[in-house]
This record gives structure tokens, C-alpha cells and sequence, in this order.
């Protein structure tokens, strides 16, 4: 086992994750994709999204998991923490009936902005995003915890580019036809979209393709999404 693959499993089980599937299970990426990466002794073959949620539940940047993959760093710490875990996407939560309200509050303090969304509804997470330094909205919902923000680089109707997105994470069942929500994926990727469900039919979701596009989009089984979030605040 190499020199990757051991770090990532003692650091794993320091925090209280003693196998590959308990990481995977606190991470919220696939256990094939945890696999891979351990046998690869790589991250060579994964996804920046996965890279982002492994980063997290084991407590470093994924700057730090990336240079140690690449040599730069030969070891991380045990002393070394970048706890994230308030910001993690999390499935078990529901959805509440009532849309949480927005509440004004200190710079610093607010829902943190975590990445962008680009053409195409893609997600680019912002990797070195810290709870010291990161963007802030000037807001936070009570209530929601984990609640978190994504700059819009294109326009999502009826959003406007510029616009940032306030999000809560939902269980996937609790999506609803119509609405505009954040999809990741079960695959080796872990890629997040933003997506606009069409209908829901039998547990399948039908997506409606990007505007201004003629792509048409497969259906999705509700089983293959990872973690959904929905839209509950738009800020500019």
C-alpha cells in the first residue's frame, strides 16, 4: 500500500472511520470510488467534487490532499485540522414544509459561499475555501446549520447571472417536480449539477436540459442521487 492510500486510511481511523466504508459513508461518496482511490493510491481518477467531500470528513483542504498526492507534502499531521464538517453535505436531513427566512448578520458570520455554478448547471467547488477567510453572504437562515451558497456564472430562470443561491440540503425523496435543485450523482465523479426536475415518475426523476440548449436528458433513478439540495434564498 502506498504512501497515499496509508495516510488516508490511519487518518480515517483517528477520526473515528476504522474502514474504507465508514469513510465513504461520512464522506458521502461512493464506496467504489473510495476503493479506486485507495488501489490507485491516487487521486488521479477522482472527481474535484469527490475530492472536496473526502477532503472534508477527513479534516484537511483538499490543497493539503492534493499536494500530498502529488509529493509535495511526504505527511499530514495528525495536529493539522481544517474542520469543514459543519459545511458537509449531509442526505438523512428533511425537508421542512416552511421555506426558512433569511436573517441580516455580521460579516463573517454568514452562510458561506462554497462555489459557483457554471454553463450548463456544473459545479465548481472552491477547494480552498476556510472557515476563516472564505465568502460570506451577509445573511444566515435559521434553522439550517448547514445551509450554504453558489455563485451563479449563468443564467438559471428565473435567476440572473450574479445572483448567489442559498441552499438546504434535502433527502432526495423530497424532491418535487419543478423544482430547481442541486444533484450529485452516486458515479466515481460525485459531479454536482444544477438541475431542473421536469416530473417524477415511479421514483425517477425527468430533467430538463440547460437553457438555450437541444440536448435532451436520460432519466434518473432517485436511488443514483447521492444528495440533493433545494434553492431556499437568492441574494445579489
Amino acid at each position: 500500500m502506498g504512501r497515499m492510500s496509508q495516510w488516508v486510511l490511519h487518518r480515517a481511523k483517528v477520526l473515528g472511520m476504522p474502514t474504507a466504508g465508514a469513510l465513504a459513508d461520512e464522506s458521502g461518496i461512493a464506496i467504489e470510488t473510495v476503493h479506486a482511490m485507495l488501489e490507485a493510491d491516487s487521486l488521479q481518477h477522482i472527481g474535484r467534487s469527490a475530492r472536496a467531500y473526502l477532503a472534508r470528513a477527513l479534516k484537511v483542504s483538499v490543497r493539503d490532499l492534493e499536494s500530498l498526492d502529488a509529493g509535495g507534502a511526504k505527511w499530514i499531521a495528525v495536529t493539522h485540522h481544517v474542520d469543514l464538517d459543519r459545511h458537509a453535505p449531509k442526505t438523512a436531513r428533511s425537508r421542512s414544509a416552511a421555506m426558512p427566512a433569511a436573517v441580516p448578520c455580521p460579516a463573517g458570520r454568514g452562510v458561506p459561499i462554497l462555489g459557483r455554478v457554471m454553463k450548463g448547471g456544473a459545479v465548481e467547488h472552491f477547494d480552498d475555501w476556510t472557515p476563516l477567510d472564505g465568502r460570506r453572504l451577509r445573511v444566515r437562515y435559521a434553522g439550517v446549520p448547514d445551509c450554504f451558497a453558489l455563485e451563479l456564472k449563468t443564467n438559471a430562470p428565473p435567476h440572473q447571472k450574479g445572483t448567489f443561491l442559498a441552499f438546504q440540503i434535502i433527502a432526495p425523496a423530497d424532491l418535487q417536480a419543478g423544482d430547481l435543485a442541486l444533484l450529485t450523482r452516486s458515479d466515481a465523479s460525485a459531479e454536482t449539477r444544477l438541475c431542473r426536475i421536469e416530473q417524477i415518475e415511479a421514483s425517477t426523476l425527468r430533467l430538463l436540459p440547460p437553457a438555450n440548449t437541444q440536448s435532451t436528458l436520460p432519466p434518473v433513478a432517485l436511488c443514483d442521487i447521492l444528495r440533493a439540495a433545494r434553492i431556499i434564498g437568492a441574494h445579489t
